[in-house]
C-alpha cells in the first residue's frame, strides 16, 4: 500500500513567511491576531486596522510577533496611519496631482520652457509604491479650491450650528412638560462631560494650526480642512448645549450624552484623517535650511 506523505500547508497568509498551522495562519501570527483584536477593541479602531493595505498589514505581522501592551497599540496606530498616508498618496497620483517624469514630460512636450522650469521648481516626492520620483503638476495645483474659503465656510456653519443648538435648548426649556429636572448628580456629570471635551478640542485645534502652517496649508485638500473645522464646531456646540442645560437645570440628559458621544467619535476619526494628510503634506515641504541650497542649485543649472 503506498505511503501518503503529509501534505505541507502553504505559508501563513498574514506574514507570508512561516508555514501555516491554524486557519491559514502560523502560530505567532495567530497569537498576535488575538492580541490585536483585544487592543483594537480597547482603542476602537478594529475596522481601521482591517482596512489597512495588504502591504502594511503584511509588514506589521512580519515584524510585530513579540509586541504587547502599549508597544502593540502604538504599532497598530502607526500601521493605520501609514496605510492612510499611502492611500491618500495613491489618490493624489490617480487624480493627476503628481506625475512621473515620463508623464509630465509628455504633458508639456510642446512647452519645453515650462517643462524645464517645472522640473527645477515644482515639489517632488519619491513614491515607494512605484519606486520612482514624482513631480507635482502645477496645473492641478492651480485648480485646487482655496483652503481659506473652506475655513470661512466652516466658521459660518459653526455660527449657524451654535445658534441652532442654543435655539433647541431654549425651545425645549420652555416646554416644561417634556423636560426632566436635573438633580445635583446629573449637573455634576454634565459638567464633567463638558470638561472632558477640552482634550479633543485642543487636539483638533493643534492639528488645525499645523494645517495652516506656511507651505503646508496649500497641500491640505479643502474638504479635509472643512471637515476639521466642522468637527471643532461640533465639539463647541456640544459645550454650548451643556452650559445652557446646566444653567436651566432642565433637559434630556440621555439625548445630550448621545450627541456628545457622536461628536467625540467624529473628532477621533477626523484627527486620524488630518494626521495622515499632514504626514503626506509635510513630506513635500522643503526645509527652510534647504530652500536656499535648492535655489542655488537651480541657478547653477541656468
Amino acid at each position: 500500500m503506498p505511503v501518503v506523505k503529509d501534505a505541507k500547508l502553504g505559508p501563513c497568509y498574514l506574514c507570508t513567511e512561516t508555514e501555516a498551522v491554524n486557519g491559514g495562519r502560523c502560530t505567532p501570527c495567530n497569537n498576535l491576531m488575538g492580541r490585536v483584536r483585544t487592543a483594537c477593541r480597547q482603542l476602537g479602531n478594529w475596522e481601521d486596522f482591517v482596512k489597512t493595505t495588504k502591504e502594511n498589514k503584511t509588514h506589521f505581522y512580519q515584524n510585530c510577533h513579540d509586541a504587547m501592551g502599549k508597544e502593540l497599540k502604538g504599532l497598530i496606530e502607526e500601521t493605520i496611519s501609514e496605510s492612510m498616508v499611502e492611500k491618500e498618496m495613491e489618490a493624489w497620483i490617480q487624480d493627476g496631482k503628481y506625475l512621473d517624469l515620463h508623464d509630465i514630460t509628455k504633458k508639456y512636450e510642446e512647452k519645453p520652457d515650462q517643462l524645464e522650469s517645472i522640473l527645477v521648481r515644482t515639489r517632488t516626492h519619491f513614491c515607494n509604491i512605484r519606486n520612482t520620483k514624482l513631480y507635482e503638476d502645477p496645473e492641478y495645483a492651480s485648480k485646487k479650491s482655496s483652503s481659506s474659503e473652506a475655513t470661512k465656510e466652516a466658521k459660518r456653519m459653526l455660527s449657524v450650528d451654535q445658534t441652532r443648538k442654543a435655539g433647541k435648548v431654549a425651545k425645549v426649556a420652555d416646554d416644561k412638560a417634556v423636560q426632566e429636572d436635573l438633580g445635583p448628580g446629573q449637573v455634576k456629570m454634565l459638567t464633567k462631560e463638558a470638561a472632558a471635551l477640552n482634550l479633543p478640542e485642543k487636539n483638533l485645534a493643534d492639528l488645525l494650526s499645523q494645517a495652516q502652517e506656511e507651505g503646508v496649508a496649500n497641500l491640505i485638500p479643502a474638504p479635509v480642512l472643512q471637515k476639521l473645522n466642522l468637527s471643532i464646531a461640533s465639539l463647541a456646540s456640544q459645550r454650548t448645549l451643556i452650559d445652557l442645560t446646566v444653567e436651566t437645570k432642565k433637559g434630556d440628559v440621555q439625548d445630550i450624552l448621545k450627541d456628545i458621544k457622536a461628536a467625540k467619535t467624529e473628532a477621533t476619526q477626523t484627527a486620524k484623517i488630518i494626521k495622515a494628510q499632514l504626514v503626506v503634506a509635510k513630506s513635500f515641504v522643503v526645509p527652510a535650511a534647504a530652500a536656499p541650497l535648492a535655489a542655488d542649485n537651480a541657478a547653477g543649472k541656468g
